[in-house]
């Protein structure tokens, strides 16, 4: 989702899709991933963090892992940030669950509010919420770009096997 106060954004091409970044005082506050057919807005302003984060995509998307080296903010309330923290944590081609992030933030009953948490995530790509699976390493929803198809795209360019929530096993 577009952010409310950006002051530069720019839009990217990827094999996922168009990416739009946007920055505030040189922070990175969001990364939206558009569905197809959806056009991307014009780029505005000017961020020298825009042009590491598109780098740092490059890099990702031509299958090299790197650490950013640039500075991003989130905006959430303190659950959705610890949910947040917690799926950075996991590398790109492993994964995670939905009750083992809600055990990491100390609140092991609350694996439905961390669902709503994944999805509200303003930096995907960054913060990986395509590594979150359901139990038995089962795909489940994604809000950007084509929804499940972009998901398992992403799991696939990671190398990360999973079970599709549309078969039968």
């Amino acid at each position: 989702m577009k952010p409310k106060k950006f002051d530069a954004s720019v839009a990217l091409h990827t094999p996922i899709g168009i990416v739009e970044l946007f920055a505030l005082e040189d922070k990175l506050v969001a990364i939206q991933i558009l569905a197809t057919g959806d056009e991307a807005s014009e780029s505005t302003g000017k961020s020298k963090t825009l042009a590491k984060v598109e780098k740092y995509l490059s890099r990702y998307f031509a299958g090299n892992t790197a650490t950013p080296d640039f500075s991003f903010e989130l905006a959430g309330t303190d659950f959705q940030k610890a949910v947040w923290q917690e799926i950075a944590k996991v590398k790109p081609g492993e994964i995670t669950t939905y009750a083992e992030i809600a055990a990491g933030i100390g609140k092991p009953q609350a694996f439905r509010a961390v669902g709503g948490a994944v999805g509200a995530n303003p930096l995907p790509l960054l913060i990986g919420c395509h590594r979150v699976l359901g139990s038995s390493r089962k795909i489940t929803g994604f809000s950007g770009g084509d929804g499940l198809s972009t998901k398992r795209w992403l799991l696939n360019h990671e190398q990360i096997d999973f079970v599709d929530s549309t078969s039968t096993l």
